[in-house]
């Protein structure tokens, strides 16, 4: 199976196009797309929550011949580290549908508690 690598904006903008619509995420993702030639005062204006949001959770999908494995770590951000040794890892099969209580159950387990709804 080929695989290509899209940024982080692309990923969540995926997510929340074709999961937000059929799951209870109530939320919108936020991000803020960051380049080398970034002005960081116009960015904080136009994104006011980058000053006073400072969590980030780290979640990767990705397929493979038995299904889809989705891993998730409570802390995100660029030092997230070795994720595959750190992440919560759950593999959805080919013919079975992700749940919410397997998300809380199985990925969530090192998450707030205030924010696994």
């Amino acid at each position: 199976m080929s695989a290509k690598a899209i940024s982080e904006q692309t990923g969540k903008e995926y997510l929340y196009k074709y999961i937000y619509t059929s799951t209870p995420v109530q939320n919108r993702f936020c991000y803020a797309n960051v380049t080398a030639e970034t002005d960081f005062q116009r960015l904080t204006q136009d994104h006011p929550w980058l000053l006073t949001e400072e969590e980030e959770f780290y979640v990767c999908i990705y397929a493979a011949r038995e299904g889809d494995y989705v891993l998730f770590h409570h802390e995100g951000g660029v030092d997230v580290g070795d994720v595959d040794a750190k992440a919560q890892k759950l593999l959805i099969g080919v013919d079975e549908k992700i749940s919410e209580d397997q998300v809380k159950k199985e990925l969530l387990t090192k998450g707030p508690n205030d924010k696994k709804a």
